[in-house]
């Protein structure tokens, strides 16, 4: 979907970026468990099982594991998670249910980043 953001939760995202405590996972273990918590803590126990999360965010982190030495060389994974802690996930949908993280993905074989963000109506 294509959304507006309005301008004060945009500066308010910003903003939370500039100040934010950084987690980075080059570890597949590693952020497929981080990024399975991140979504668990959405609702606990209502919606998403921590294990059903957990098996998905370890699918989609080894999705592209190094097949050839020299891709094991120059990275720990294909993918990386980056962690933006303390940056207000509300930035699209600001009525419902989010986490104080704002979750990107570094994907080296793609040349590309990808922005999380989720928002649970209960």
């Amino acid at each position: 979907e294509n959304e507006e953001v309005s301008e004060s939760l945009s500066t308010q995202a910003i903003e939370g970026v500039k100040m934010a405590h950084i987690d980075r996972f080059e570890d597949q273990t590693l952020a497929s468990l981080s990024f399975a918590i991140w979504f668990y803590r959405f609702d606990p126990g209502n919606w998403f099982s921590f294990e059903r999360m957990h098996e998905q965010t370890t699918a989609y982190f080894q999705y592209y594991d190094a097949k050839y030495p020299f891709q094991s060389y120059n990275y720990n994974s294909l993918l990386t998670l980056v962690a933006f802690n303390g940056v207000p996930g509300n930035i699209i949908n600001p009525t419902g249910i989010t986490t104080d993280d704002l979750m990107t993905v570094l994907n080296y074989n793609e040349r590309s980043v990808t922005i999380w963000m989720s928002t649970l109506y209960d």
